[in-house]
């Protein structure tokens, strides 16, 4: 059985897309939450493609996903590479 969630993100110009949702990390002492998610495509180098945007309530409506500051990035960065030792240690 596949377990596996999808999203569909739309962009600014109506254009829609399919990722797999990998996690959704919430921020401690506060109520942000960014979504981390794949298209499963390689990049030239063989790593799999992986994106992250916080989401927002705007006018509303929940699950409105915006970019990342560079330290929201960073703490992301940061939170995958402790998941990748992790699993690396499990092995």
């Amino acid at each position: 059985m596949d377990d596996k969630e999808f999203i569909t993100i739309t962009d600014n110009d109506g254009n829609t897309e399919k990722f797999e949702l990998l996690t959704i990390l919430e921020k401690e002492n506060s109520e942000d939450e960014f979504v981390i998610y794949t298209d499963n495509v390689e990049d030239k180098d063989g790593n799999i493609n992986i994106y992250a945007s916080k989401s927002i309530t705007v006018d509303g409506k929940d699950n409105t996903l915006v970019d990342l500051t560079d330290e929201e990035w960073a703490e992301v960065e940061s939170f995958l590479e402790q998941m990748t030792n992790e699993e690396s240690e499990e092995e």
